[in-house]
């Protein structure tokens, strides 16, 4: 059988090359789109391994003071009399403040450290915060505790978190020594390690990387703290102008005050946006409803043209006794026959274009394998779902010009030959 269909593509060779090319074209267009797709996908599905929902982000301004005023507060005081009075809000769960710690906010602190005895440099994730932000955020404490912020005794604890590997926060109870790490953290400390969190990634379609949880010093303006709240669910039904018009005046602190109350939602929306991922969504969606419409009328026709071209080859196998079953079949198997040698065109460039980043020359939207720790199973999978993909629609693109031929009379389809 796969002889006879060698035999029957060869000899339909000059139609067929056509077919071959805008096989493998869309075979090619198709495998990046299901990549990312694939790609958008698991990473959604992957825990992010922290929850924004009925969370909202507390911004505060400062009236114009004398910088005196600013630089003789109690900080530390002003900071715990904020979570105090935000806490006895009804519906408040738990709050906690932070620099460079909150997800979706673009704001980030990093430095390096070395993995021993490989001597890798690798990048760690330093967030200081409170110690509710596991509790606002329901990050995942794995073992030993959290630190507690507001005491000077546990100034130099930490909550460690690894990354998707577990390069890093793998030792509970030990010390971390952070002798070779420069930059945000003095190079001579040793920090002792109170627990492990959970993995956690910047953003769902972000790695997982590894984290340092430092405790939030008290000797920092309020002004330039990052502050969220969790809120009960049942609270939460226009939570924000509630507490904006109730609160506002009652968290006034000195200089202080309330300034903006903003779900987290929101502020994942608009991260998304800015990073572009919703764009290229719509546009994978387009090229995608394109192909469709593209592989079903351009199958449709050519297939349409070649069955009426052989209408007399048809008539003749259903006069030698072939039922009409059995041409439909042939069809079908030709047609998948034609897919196949295209795919296999088009998955040796794809890959190759993959391997050499031609792709971000021209703006393709490709997923980062290393952030769903993706292999080559990946590429099995995208060989797969093209192949069905576009095998489906085109069996249903050729199955009505072939039922048309093999219901016609043979004597008339001779007759016409």
């Amino acid at each position: 059988m796969i002889r006879h269909l060698f035999t029957i593509i060869w000899n339909g060779r000059k139609a067929n090359v056509w077919i071959l090319l805008e096989y493998t074209l869309v075979f090619c267009v198709l495998w990046f789109c299901i990549d990312y797709l694939v790609f958008i996908v698991k990473s959604s599905l992957e825990p992010a391994g922290f929850d924004i929902e009925h969370v909202y982000r507390l911004e505060t301004g400062a009236r114009n003071v004398a910088k005196d005023e600013i630089n003789n507060r109690d900080h530390l005081a002003d900071m715990l009399l904020f979570q105090d009075r935000v806490l006895r809000y009804p519906g408040v769960t738990s709050i906690c403040m932070g620099i460079h710690a909150f997800p979706y906010t673009g704001s980030a602190s990093w430095m390096n450290y070395t993995i021993l005895p490989d001597s890798l440099n690798e990048q760690v994730r330093v967030r200081r915060v409170t110690s509710g932000f596991f509790d606002v955020f329901k990050i995942a404490i794995k073992s030993g505790r959290v630190f507690r912020w507001e005491d000077e005794a546990e100034a130099d604890k930490t909550v460690i978190g690894p990354d998707r590997y577990n390069r890093f926060g793998k030792y509970p109870g030990a010390t971390l020594d952070i002798s070779q790490v420069g930059g945000i953290l003095s190079k001579t400390k040793e920090y002792s390690i109170t627990g492990t969190a959970g993995k956690v990634k910047e953003a769902f379609f972000d790695p997982y990387v590894s984290c340092l949880y430092v405790p939030l010093r008290g000797d920092e303006s309020l002004r330039w703290k990052q502050i969220a709240i969790r809120v009960a669910p049942e609270a939460d039904r226009d939570f924000a102008k509630r507490f904006m018009k109730e609160m506002k005046s009652r968290l006034e602190t000195g200089p202080y005050y309330l300034s903006a109350v903003t779900s987290f939602r929101d502020i994942k929306a608009a991260y998304m946006e800015e990073r572009g991922i919703s764009d290229r969504l719509n546009s994978i969606y387009a090229i995608i409803t394109f192909l469709v419409i593209n592989i079903f009328l351009g199958i449709v026709g050519t297939f349409r043209y070649r069955t009426q071209a052989r209408r007399s080859e048809i008539g003749l196998r259903i006069a030698m006794g072939a039922t009409r079953r059995d041409v439909r079949r042939m069809m079908f198997l030709e047609t998948l026959f034609l897919l196949f040698i295209a795919s296999i065109i088009a998955v040796s460039i794809c890959i190759n274009i993959g391997l050499s980043e031609v792709s971000g020359a021209f703006d393709v939207p490709v997923g980062d394998r290393a952030v769903t720790g993706s292999g080559v199973e990946q590429d099995f999978l995208n060989y797969l779902l093209a192949f069905l993909f576009s095998g489906a629609v085109s069996l249903l693109a050729v199955w009505y010009p072939t039922y048309q031929a093999s219901i016609i009379p043979p004597a008339a389809a001779l007759h016409e030959e």
